[in-house]
């Protein structure tokens, strides 16, 4: 082999390691898991999430189309998350990509379909008080009542808007922040990093108490959340 095929012959295989080692860090990307998040990285999310929890509590109607597109944007980014994260065996990269697809979907659905929005966040309102105070118990009659609680909260969104649309985002926003702070502040550092880790397990607490606790600080921060809003935005007089 002469000096030239054996340059040819180098940068051949030069090229071939180096389209072998692109192939690997695609799949390093493509196979990570979800479940391989760290402690530090599930924290921040739990962080934001306390964050978009206080801006539905405390801003909610002020800016009600934007919580419209974002409710739109997490519900339909989740379920899109959710349903590819279980095609792919949690595959990040494909989650993601969902998600973001899902969520753009269904922000722009309730931003221009103002009613169905409406009428979404006041069946989340109400499915969300139905399993705080009833969820737990044990009666066959559980389900049909937070059913009804449910389309009921979605039907009086679309009567009584205003306040029914302060009340709905600030209990949800509330239940948000509280559940997230309770995570993030409840799991002690590193035991998040297997997992959401059930906070029960980590307090002096038994589930029933710790569950009273969580439902009376969502109760204080909606009930704030409620009357910071309505106090902030009074609707616009006739004559004005």
């Amino acid at each position: 082999m002469d000096s030239y095929d054996r340059l040819t012959f180098a940068r051949g295989h030069a090229k071939i390691g180096a389209i072998a080692d692109k192939e690997k860090h695609v799949t390093g990307v493509m196979d990570f898991d979800v479940a391989a998040l760290s402690s530090d990285e599930i924290r921040a999310v739990l962080a934001g999430a306390i964050l978009v929890g206080l801006f539905y509590c405390f801003l909610g109607y002020r800016l009600f189309k934007f919580v419209l597109g974002l409710t739109g944007f997490i519900l339909a980014g989740s379920v899109a998350g959710a349903l590819a994260g279980w095609l792919t065996e949690g595959k990040l990269i494909f989650m993601a990509l969902a998600g973001v697809l899902g969520g753009v979907s269904g922000a722009v659905a309730l931003f221009f379909l103002y009613k169905v929005g409406v009428f979404c966040l006041g069946l989340m309102a109400g499915a969300l008080v139905a399993h705080n105070f009833i969820g737990t118990r044990p009666e066959d009659w559980v389900a049909s009542v937070t059913f009804a609680a449910t389309l009921f909260g979605g039907l009086v969104a679309l009567a009584f808007e205003r306040t029914i649309m302060t009340l709905a985002t600030a209990a949800i926003g509330a239940w948000i922040a509280v559940q997230s702070a309770a995570l993030l502040l409840l799991t002690p550092m590193g035991s998040l990093d297997n997992g959401l880790t059930p906070a029960v397990a980590h307090t002096p607490f038994d589930e029933n108490t710790l569950r009273l606790i969580l439902v009376a600080g969502w109760c204080v921060l909606a009930t704030t959340g409620a009357f910071v809003q309505f106090t902030t935005h009074k609707p616009k007089s006739k004559g004005a």
